[in-house]
């Protein structure tokens, strides 16, 4: 009864305290920046959207390359040059922050898994139009990137029968707009 009561104390005074995940105490830790500079870096991160992340990942420690987990827009990728903050990126490679100055928020240009995959499929659709033998389509490295005005880039390579029967490789660009209508296709 004695030890049930303690841990049930223990837990209380650990909830009220705030103990647990510390945001700068994580960034410091996996960066070796100091707590002040740690904390300069959580503040840019909660400046463009950054929301709520439990942890920093090291993507390359002897580039300064990391990433925080956050609930809402997934990993954010960060980079550490000279003890500062020099890049902010979203999961599909888009800056939003550089060298001191913020270019956008998140919000702005990180799009959801699903969505993700409903461009992907808009463009797949798109490529097919303009393939001799669509249904010997073969889709790979698709990348969906979303800028400010709303406007989505989806880049990849399709391998496909041209007219003669023989399988080849094109790269492509499909543009996309706020409303998602197609306005671009490109197979290059």
């Amino acid at each position: 009864m004695k030890k049930s009561m303690l841990l049930a104390l223990t837990l209380s005074a650990l909830l009220i305290t705030g103990c647990g995940s510390d945001p700068t105490g994580d960034i410091s830790k996996a960066t070796g920046l100091s707590k002040e500079q740690a904390g300069t870096v959580l503040t840019q991160l909660k400046d463009v959207g950054v929301t709520k992340f439990d942890g920093v990942s090291t993507l390359n420690k002897d580039k300064g390359y990391y990433y925080v987990q956050d609930d809402k827009y997934g990993r954010v990728f960060f980079a550490i040059k000279d003890n500062k903050l020099s890049v902010i990126e979203n999961q599909q490679g888009v800056k939003v922050y550089v060298s001191d100055n913020k270019i956008c928020d998140l919000a702005d240009v990180t799009l959801t898994d699903a969505q993700v995959a409903e461009y992907q499929v808009i463009a797949q659709n798109a490529v097919k139009n303009k393939l001799k033998a669509p249904s010997t389509a073969d889709f790979d490295n698709l990348k969906v990137m979303k800028d400010k005005s709303g406007s989505v880039l989806i880049t990849g390579t399709v391998d496909a029968q041209n007219s003669f029967g023989a399988k080849i490789r094109n790269s492509f660009m499909v543009t996309v707009d706020s409303n998602k209508q197609v306005t671009g296709v490109n197979l290059l």
